[in-house]
Formats: structure tokens, C-alpha cells, sequence
């Protein structure tokens, strides 16, 4: 068996990065887009509550991520671990402002999965066609999620890639979807540690090899 040379060992780990480099670029693409619009459409009716102190907090958590993935600070197996501690504390936080009410994380939990129901009404009002919609993508998200960690703890990191990183996409469209509903008040650092959660699954199992 032939052993590998020092230059293919420090190289290993960069083959990982450089595979999801693609998929990072885009989903800092999409964040970067986000603020921007914000800025830039803060006064507008859907778009208003992406623009505030608040909002900007909840960027944190996300950047976060981005910079401990890019620093190469923890391990991609332990970054992808700590990705469920990240989702628990997202849970217990303040995320939304939903229709004049403060909702934690677990609570719009369940309306995510509570809202598909809001389709037999869909589109009887203005701001009701989006709604359901953006609780459609957001249950989604928490399935890939969950579904995506028990793959890698059962080590299936090839399909734990493709589900948090298409968690990580439609996450962003979630807080798209709500503004265009008009029901999203504002967004908390709840809401940031949530997509932060389901990157840091994503980016983490991208650096982690596959056992062979």
C-alpha cells in the first residue's frame, strides 16, 4: 500500500474547504444580499423590520460561523457537534416579531409546522399568500436539519452535506418570505442563531472525511 507523501497530508484538509467553497460563497452571497436590501429598502412596507439594531445582532452568530469555519479554529466534526447546542439555545432565545408579538425560538418552532395548515385560506388576504409559505420552508429547514445531524452522528456525512447545506439556503429565504407577508415586526438574535445552527452543520460536515 503506498503511503502518502507529506504534500498530499497538508493538503487533506484543505480538499474539504475547497469543496464547499462553491456553497460557502453563495450562502455569504445571500447573507450579504440580505443586508444590503435591507439598507436599501428599510423604509418600504415588506421590507422595514430587516433594517434595525436587533437585526443586526442576529447577523452575529452568522458571521460567527463564517469566521470560525474560515480560521479553522475547531475541527469540522466539532464545529458540526456544537451546530445542535446552537440550534438548543436558538430555541430558548427571542427570534421573530411576529404580527406585534415577541416569539421565541421553540414557539416558532411549532408555528412553522402549524402554519402549512394556513393553506386552505391561501390567498384570501393580502399578506396570508406569503405567510404559509414561509412556514412551508421554515418546517423544511428544521427536518433537514434534525434529519442531517442524525446522519452524522450515524455517520453519513455525504448526506449530511447536501441536507444542511440546502438547509442553509432556504433558511435565508425564510426571513424573505416572512417580509414579504407583512406579519415579520422584527428579527432577534434568536433568528440568527438559528441559521447559524444549521451553517455551522453544514460547513462542519463539508471539513469532515468521509470514513472509508
Amino acid at each position: 500500500m503506498k503511503m502518502p507523501t507529506d504534500n498530499e497530508i497538508v493538503q487533506a484538509p484543505r480538499q474539504f474547504s475547497l469543496r464547499s467553497l462553491i456553497g460557502l460563497k453563495f450562502i455569504a452571497a445571500i447573507l450579504i444580499g440580505v443586508i444590503v436590501s435591507a439598507f436599501a429598502f428599510r423604509h418600504t412596507l415588506y421590507f422595514h423590520s430587516l433594517w434595525s439594531p436587533h437585526a443586526l445582532i442576529a447577523a452575529v452568530p452568522i458571521l460567527g460561523v463564517f469566521r470560525i469555519h474560515a480560521a479553522d479554529v475547531l475541527s469540522g466534526r466539532r464545529l458540526a457537534i456544537i451546530s445542535l447546542a446552537i440550534y438548543g439555545v436558538a430555541l430558548a432565545t427571542p427570534a421573530l416579531h411576529l404580527a406585534g408579538d415577541r416569539v421565541f425560538g421553540y414557539l416558532a418552532f411549532y408555528f412553522s409546522f402549524v402554519g402549512i395548515g394556513l393553506f386552505n385560506d391561501w390567498g384570501s388576504r393580502g399578506e396570508g399568500f406569503w405567510y404559509p409559505i414561509a412556514c412551508t420552508i421554515g418546517a423544511l429547514v428544521n427536518i433537514l436539519f434534525l434529519v442531517g445531524y442524525g446522519c452524522f452522528l450515524a455517520k453519513g456525512i455525504r448526506l449530511t452535506r447536501w441536507l444542511a447545506t440546502l438547509g442553509s439556503f432556504l433558511s435565508m429565504f425564510v426571513i424573505l418570505t416572512l417580509a414579504l407577508s407583512t406579519e415579520l415586526n422584527g428579527i432577534y438574535l434568536g433568528c440568527g442563531l438559528w441559521v447559524a445552527s444549521i451553517l455551522a452543520l453544514a460547513l462542519g460536515s463539508w471539513r469532515t472525511p468521509i470514513a472509508t
